[in-house]
């Protein structure tokens, strides 16, 4: 029966044009890849005219055939299914790589029905001259478990000549026959050659001794390779320990039986063929279960990790995850693997339900990733930690302004406190501001079990009414009126008196004042200054005992000391010079004359931090500056009071730089070198 163009299947393409399928229909008739212009379009004519009232969608073939033609070939070369050798503007042959390709498929599909037939080759194909630019050969020894592992990358020739050891004949297939089909085909031939009594008979007593109390199981075994060789086909890709070695032992052992014979037949070096395949198959497939057993053993720990103190991570701490040996996880587990991990566990299973994995986004443009178990434990440390912090932080800012007999709105409205203090957490502690939301806290708390007393924390936060959390400063439990007075309780005696306090400010005026009008003597005017001043001073009211200033204009210490002997003030803004000129002198020492702060940093950190990865580069230099803030912010009273000298930069650089969470970093001296010079950049600022 004469193949015509309702038969043509062309490999990956679901919508062929028909001028393609004329052009391999052609190619088959001919029996090759490169095809004569004039011939293809007598054919096409012909064809055209044919077979028009079958096939309507050729009619545009039918009328100006040869211009039509030479426009649609235009349109297969710039897909790049075919190639045209012009003669001056006229076509002269057609060169359709795909004709190989087609034919090797095709072959493979006929003789699938019969296992008894061999492996197609480039000789029984006729395809004597396969472009190399076309072909790969593998060597099924070395390269075949790689080529099953990695499969090739897209624009790699398509088909593969496979050549075996020991001399066997070699064999062509197609990358995408390797995939799927080839493995079927290996299975039918085994199934062939135990469907001989003797064969079978042979093998059994062959296996039976090598796997001594599992003779019961080779059995059941080999007579599922007869009755079922599809659930075959299955073990050798889904393998369990006995399925491995009963696959691989059993080609060992018929490759072992024909190595020996000389002249071997056709159906015998195709079986042959086949069990280094199927060999070859069970290696893949078991390295493929191995590896996904260590990647889901890495991912369990990873699992574990976060469950671990401090209990937040970004995405480069999780990239430094070890196990219990010190051997990165990463070495188990590809990025790839891992962001696929993270992006499943981060999605809720159902409606209404959390994720086992929180991402959660910091104001700071940071993010984290925390286990559901630690989200309600890890909120309440961080509210804990955040109440002590913020307690010292007002108590101590508010009696500095106290003592120098300020006040501000912060200190004496409630709601300037509150929008102060979430300005404050939004900016230091932006992981604690995203944790205290609602709709989390409260779907964590229904699904995950807490302790008792974390329970408790949790749902003292709940305004339930309201549907949302209670305020910022009920969370903290700090309570303005009570850090005032915490503030007020360590000024001096004398300060806090109902007498001396309001005396002290009226000698302070009288002495503001003396000092006005002895400017105003001197230019006949009050400056433009001290107006503004003269009119604060006039609003003051004494039986309070503060001038009330507010955050952005507060008057500086100086300008309330009239003359005489320096105020605490004045001392305090002359150890601050000194104070900063010490730090210059220091920063220039560490730096060197003639650079910059911001020079010397970039220098250092190009040598210790490698990372090639520019926003885990950004997030490991925040991580560490952070660190540096933090440190820096608790010694921040002693530091005024006494600054630093050298030795004293180092050493504490030095302390901070063995900190564990910096293990991963190799060049310590240069990591020193810049926390030195950040701490002393931060001191600057002062």
């Amino acid at each position: 029966m004469t193949e015509g163009i309702d038969d043509i299947k062309i490999n990956n393409m679901p919508e062929t044009s028909e001028t393609l399928k004329l052009v391999t229909l052609f190619a088959k008739q001919k029996k090759k890849s490169t095809l004569d212009y004039e011939q293809f379009l007598g054919f096409v004519k012909e064809y055209a005219q044919q077979h028009r009232e079958e096939h309507p969608e050729l009619d545009f073939l039918c009328e100006n055939t040869s211009t039509v033609l030479i426009s649609e070939l235009e349109g297969l070369v710039s897909s790049g299914k075919i190639k045209l050798d012009m003669e001056g503007n006229a076509p002269a042959k057609i060169f359709y790589p795909d004709f190989f390709l087609e034919t090797i498929s095709n072959e493979y599909r006929r003789v699938s029905g019969s296992q008894e037939v061999p492996f197609p080759s480039e000789e029984s194909m006729g395809l004597t001259q396969i472009p190399q630019d076309l072909l790969t050969v593998i060597n099924v020894k070395n390269d075949f478990v790689d080529l099953l592992k990695n499969g090739g990358s897209e624009g790699e020739p398509g088909i593969l000549r496979l050549v075996f050891p020991e001399g066997f004949k070699s064999i062509i297939v197609t990358r995408e026959l390797v995939k799927a089909d080839l493995l079927e085909l290996s299975v039918g031939k085994i199934r062939v050659y135990l469907g001989t009594r003797r064969n079978s008979n042979y093998i059994l007593n062959r296996l039976s001794g090598i796997f001594g109390p599992k003779e019961m199981m080779v059995k059941e075994t080999v007579e599922g390779v007869m009755r079922k060789p599809g659930q075959c086909v299955t073990q050798i890709r889904q393998p369990t320990d006995f399925s491995f070695r009963f696959w691989t032992t059993l080609a060992n052992v018929i490759i072992q039986e024909f190595r020996q014979k000389t002249n071997k037949l056709a159906g015998e070096l195709s079986i042959c063929q086949a069990c280094f395949l199927i060999g070859f198959y069970a290696v893949h497939y078991k390295g493929q279960v191995q590896q996904e057993k260590n990647t889901h053993a890495a991912l369990q720990v990873l699992q574990k990790s976060l469950k671990k103190a401090p209990y937040y991570f970004a995405v480069s701490d999780i990239y430094n995850f070890k196990d219990a040996k010190g051997i990165l996880l990463t070495k188990k587990y590809s990025r790839e693997e891992l962001h696929k991990h993270l992006s499943e566990k981060t999605k809720p299973v159902g409606e209404n339900t959390i994720p086992e994995i929180f991402r959660l986004e910091t104001p700071d443009d940071k993010q984290y990733f925390i286990h559901q178990e630690v989200l309600l434990p890890l909120c309440v440390k961080k509210i804990f930690d955040a109440s002590s912090e913020y307690r010292n932080r007002y108590v101590e800012r508010w009696e500095e302004q106290l003592r120098e007999l300020e006040s501000s709105d912060v200190m004496t409205d409630d709601q300037r406190f509150l929008r102060d203090l979430e300005q404050l957490v939004k900016t230091e502690d932006p992981l604690l501001y995203s944790l205290l939301n609602f709709e989390l806290l409260y779907l964590t708390l229904e699904e995950c079990k807490a302790t008792q007393n974390v329970e408790y924390q949790i749902k003292r936060l709940f305004d339930v009414n309201r549907k949302g959390l209670i305020p910022l400063d009920e969370i903290l439990k700090l309570d303005r009126s009570e850090l005032l007075a915490d503030a007020r309780r360590r000024l001096p005696i004398w300060q806090v008196m109902p007498f001396f306090g309001p005396l002290l400010v009226f000698f302070k005026r009288l002495m503001k004042g003396s000092r006005r009008t002895k400017e105003k003597k001197k230019t006949g005017r009050p400056s433009a200054a001290n107006k503004g001043k003269a009119a604060s001073v006039r609003s003051y009211k004494p039986r309070s005992g503060f001038r009330k200033v507010s955050n952005e204009t507060a008057a500086s210490a100086d300008e309330l000391q009239g003359g005489g002997a320096p105020s605490s003030a004045q001392t305090a803004k002359a150890k601050m010079v000194a104070f900063r000129k010490k730090i210059a002198a220091l920063t220039e020492e560490f730096t060197g004359k003639g650079r910059t702060v911001d020079q010397s940093l970039k220098e250092l950190t190009d040598k210790w931090n490698p990372l090639f990865d520019e926003k885990a580069r950004k997030n490991l230099i925040e991580d560490v500056n952070s660190m540096i803030r933090d440190f820096v912010r608790g010694l921040r009273k002693g530091i005024l009071i006494r600054p630093p000298d050298a030795n004293g930069i180092r050493t504490m650089a030095e302390r901070l730089s063995g900190n564990k969470a910096f293990a991963e970093i190799k060049r310590k001296a240069e990591f020193q070198q810049y926390i030195e010079i950040y701490m002393l950049k931060i001191l600057g600022k002062e």
